[in-house]
């Protein structure tokens, strides 16, 4: 746990199978159920030469991650983005984009597109403010009973 006022300087790396349990974790405390990933998903973008995953860390602690899969050879998608509720504001969200950016920037991608709850709107707002617009609703997207924005966002390459 770090307090709110202790500097958190993280540096962003590639998730490895030690992190799994930590990111797991993470994730469980930040979403509800229907909306949160099995381990298994975990496992698989772990495991998927498409997926990275990326840590915002220090140490022992992990602060966020960020899992970015490949669709197409000019598409990506971020799949999730998680940063632990005192961190979030901080730039840690920021930091884990741009290390995605870079990745799409090495793949030649043109586009990264993500899915957001209609209901999440500091979410919505941060990827915004990430050059992000929106494209279309998705009705009923989580579960079927939650609907979500779908965003978009053109790389320059």
């Amino acid at each position: 746990m770090i307090s709110k006022a202790r500097v958190f300087k993280p540096s962003i790396r590639k998730a490895g199978f030690g992190d799994l349990e930590a990111i797991h974790a993470l994730d469980q405390r930040l979403f509800p159920p229907g909306v949160r990933f099995d381990i298994d998903l975990f496992y698989f973008h772990l495991l998927d030469p498409a997926s990275t995953i990326f840590i915002a860390g220090e140490k022992d602690f992990i602060g966020g991650f960020v899992i970015f899969e490949r669709l197409s050879p000019r598409t990506g998608t971020i799949v999730t983005i998680d940063v632990t509720p005192q961190l979030q504001g901080r730039g840690i969200g920021a930091k884990l984009m741009s290390a995605v950016d870079k990745l799409a920037g090495r793949y030649d991608l043109r586009w990264i597109i993500l899915q957001v709850s209609t209901a999440n709107l500091l979410a919505k707002e941060f990827y915004v403010k990430q050059g992000y617009v929106t494209t279309r609703l998705l009705k009923g997207y989580y579960q079927g009973r939650e609907d979500a924005w779908e965003m978009k966002r053109r790389l320059i390459n």
